[in-house]
């Protein structure tokens, strides 16, 4: 892993930390089997040792999740308050600030020289085409910096525009929406957090208000530790790669967690006296630019399960 890392956001994580989005997903398969290796699976245990890993799974096909905590592990009925079992997924379930530490400690101690605060700006390709530099903005200015290989780990593909490669952007009305990430605290023990009872809470409350809501259902779950609850309802549909547009998006959905609070204090059991902690530093974006490559895995190859034993490159759950 030795090398140089530009990072705009203040903390390594990706949407973990940066975006609050505090699950990650496809380390295990739906058998509950670990698929991936080497530095995510170090990560792992590293949560592990520190007693804040936790993993939460839908178990059944009426919605039962099982949760576990370090290597404890209990059947827990989903309507009872676990609103995870409708998505099929292993998730593990992480804690902000243990998050972050362990990622620091994970590159540090792998030598890698990382730059925080900092941006990928521009890029040169040498005569056989290979990124041979990239140029990396902070506060101080720009720094050139030149390396055998590069890795566009940005999210945005900010690299592969940068050097022109070629480049797939979804138009905006069909690409996937964002998310802005709620933590609520202030909630009973016994509240309901039910696909069922979230649904109903929306719907009441457009019926009294007026005001639609994105969607209905989501993750509701409560995080480790200090166990606020996690809230993955509010859906912004937005364009990551327009300034202007994710500022007002941003705002908007700012807006609707509020509303989504006011539903749930009135309609919701355990609700009443709950009280927003956060948002997201930045809402959680699912989808920019994507990169042609040699092969792309199509929607028709997901929906039949298409193997490819020969070409495979990784595994996820």
């Amino acid at each position: 892993m030795a090398g140089r890392r530009p990072a705009p956001h203040p903390s390594l994580g990706g949407a973990a930390t940066t975006s609050s989005v505090l699950t990650f997903c496809g380390f295990f398969d739906q058998h509950r089997e670990q698929v991936v290796a080497g530095v995510g699976a170090e990560i792992l245990l590293r949560l592990r040792r520190r007693g804040v890993y936790q993993e939460l799974a839908a178990t059944s096909a009426n919605g039962d999740a099982t949760r576990s905590l370090a290597e404890k592990t209990v059947s827990v009925d989903h309507d009872a308050g676990l609103n995870v079992g409708w998505t099929g997924n292993h998730f593990v379930l992480l804690d902000l600030d243990t998050t972050k530490l362990v990622y620091d400690e994970i590159d540090t101690q792998a030598g890698v020289n990382v730059r925080l605060h900092s941006t990928v700006v521009d890029a040169t390709r040498d005569q056989q085409g290979l990124v041979s530099d990239i140029v990396n903005n902070s506060r101080g200015g720009n720094e050139r910096i030149t390396a055998d290989a590069f890795v566009d780990a940005s999210g945005d593909g900010a690299l592969l525009a940068a050097v022109g490669a070629g480049l797939l952007v979804v138009p905006d009305g069909q690409r996937q929406t964002g998310t802005l990430v709620c933590r609520l605290a202030n909630i009973t023990s016994d509240a309901d957090l039910s696909a069922r009872g979230i649904r109903a809470a929306l719907e009441a409350h457009t019926e009294k208000t007026g005001i639609r809501f994105a969607r209905d259902h989501g993750i509701t779950v409560r995080l480790p530790v200090t166990e606020p609850v996690f809230l993955l309802t509010v859906d912004q549909r937005t364009d990551a790669l327009d300034a202007e547009a994710l500022t007002r998006d941003e705002i908007s959905a700012r807006r609707k967690a509020w509303e989504h609070l006011h539903a749930f204090r009135e309609h919701l059991d355990g609700w009443q006296d709950a009280h927003l902690v956060e948002t997201g530093p930045q809402i959680g974006i699912r989808e920019r630019r994507h990169l042609l490559g040699h092969e792309e895995l199509t929607h028709q190859d997901v929906l039949s399960g298409r193997k490819r034993p020969a070409e495979s490159i990784g595994r996820c759950g």
